[in-house]
Parts: structure tokens; C-alpha cells; sequence
């Protein structure tokens, strides 16, 4: 279990060091860290918080794809918009199915 908290610990850890708490860089960061990082930060920006605006889904791709190498894992985040537009065509076209 220490693992885990130790890996959603380190979330917070930027790709290129200028994260917290452990200025962690690159694959120094567990893979989950940065898969989390990725997530949750776009669900703060599609859900929006007092601290933060609601984005469009567009906006906050281009908000990942902007700081890609910067906050993010650059790999993960292609791999993450490919995943979520494939999801959202795949939602989008069982709910044009139903109103058949």
C-alpha cells in the first residue's frame, strides 16, 4: 500500500523537474504518477473548480498537448487523446444508435 500512496504522491511532479515534492524528471517519475497527472488534470479543467475555469474538451486537449514535455509525460498524452477521442466517437455514435 505504501507504494501507492508513494506513486499518487509524486502526481504532482512535472515531466521536465519543476514539479513537487521530489523534483522527480522524466521515467524517474512512476509511470502511474504521470498517468495521474495527465487525468487528473483534465478532469479539473472539463469540470472546472473555484480555483479554476470549466474548459471545452478542445481547449484542455490543447492545454495537455501545449505543457506535453513540460507537466506531461508526451508519450502518455498522445496515448491519452487518442484513448479519449476514441471513447467520446464511440459514445457519440451508440447515442446516435439509440435515436434510430
Amino acid at each position: 500500500m505504501r507504494h501507492v500512496a508513494y506513486q499518487i504522491l509524486c502526481h504532482h511532479e512535472n515531466y521536465d523537474g519543476s514539479g513537487y515534492p521530489n523534483a522527480l524528471k522524466d521515467n524517474s517519475i512512476p509511470f502511474l504518477s504521470r498517468l495521474i497527472r495527465i487525468v487528473d488534470s483534465f478532469d479539473v479543467m472539463i469540470s472546472g473548480r473555484p480555483y479554476k475555469n470549466l474548459m471545452t474538451k478542445q481547449d484542455a486537449i490543447d492545454e495537455l498537448l501545449k505543457y506535453s514535455g513540460k507537466h506531461y509525460d508526451p508519450e502518455l498524452v498522445e496515448l491519452f487523446i487518442e484513448v479519449y477521442v476514441e471513447l467520446e466517437i464511440e459514445v457519440l455514435t451508440n447515442q446516435m444508435d439509440k435515436c434510430d
